[in-house]
This record gives C-alpha cells, structure tokens and sequence, in this order.
C-alpha cells in the first residue's frame, strides 16, 4: 500500500513537470494606458525564464517596447506546488536607462500552488501589494 502511494505521489510530480515544459504566456492592460505581456518557458534540466514585456508606456506607441525584466533561474515540483528559484535579472528601459541592468538574486524565491491542464497553466500564491497579504490567482495560456 506505501508502495502504490508513493508511486502515484512520483508519477503525478513527473507528470506535472513534463506538462510544464514549454512556453507559458498572458497578456494584460494596464492603466491608465500601456500593455503587459509575460511569459514562462520552463525547460527539461529544470531552468526556467521569467520574461516582462512592456509596451506603450510614457507616451509611446502601444505597438512599442518600452521596457523589459528578464529573470533566470531553476525550478522543482512538490506534490501540487512550484518552487521558482531566481538567480540573475537583467532589466532594460528606453526612456529612463537604455542600458541594460543585470544583477544576481541569489535564489530569491517564488512559490506558488500549480494546476496544468493541455492548454492553461493556473498559478495560486500569495501577492503583497499593500499592507496585507492578498489571494492571487493567474492564468496562463501554452504556447509550445
């Protein structure tokens, strides 16, 4: 009986690995103008890229980059959660600093309860944008 649950604990982690890999993306309107666009590709060795896109900001076109945050690092599989380990970013602004900006993380950490079907990734973490810690739940569609 142990066996035949452990069994199923590792076939389902796998199983939830290999559904993973590949190219995860959403986009988002922002106010009071501008279009984010994020992206995960999470690869077989267990290296994933963290990819912010951002267009129309500052006055510019919405067909224009302005800007973009590019982090790196490794992740793992836990039962039905994902463990992003950060290691290095590297940042680029047109209007502010048109030079890009790299620095180490040194493993920041990112965790997040996972669900993967054929086509949708669904992310539920927790997100601290003011004085209280608030439930977030985002979605994000398989591109390859």
């Amino acid at each position: 009986m142990v066996f035949l649950t452990l069994f199923f604990i590792s076939c389902e982690k796998k199983d939830i690995k290999e559904s993973l890999l590949g190219k995860w993306q959403r986009s988002d309107a922002l106010q009071p103008g501008g279009l984010m666009r994020k992206a995960y590709i999470f690869e077989a060795d267990g290296t994933y890229i963290d990819k912010i896109d951002f267009f129309g900001f500052n006055g510019n076109s919405i067909d224009e980059l302005t800007s973009w945050i590019l982090t790196t690092g490794k992740f793992k599989i836990e039962s039905d959660s994902l463990f992003l380990f950060a290691e290095e970013r590297t940042s680029w602004d047109k209007d502010f600093n048109s030079v890009q900006q790299k620095e180490r993380l040194n493993n920041n950490l990112f965790q997040s309860k996972i669900k993967v079907t054929k086509s949708t990734m669904v992310l539920d973490y927790l997100s601290y944008p003011a004085d209280a810690p608030v439930q977030t739940r985002i979605s994000y569609k398989k591109v390859y």
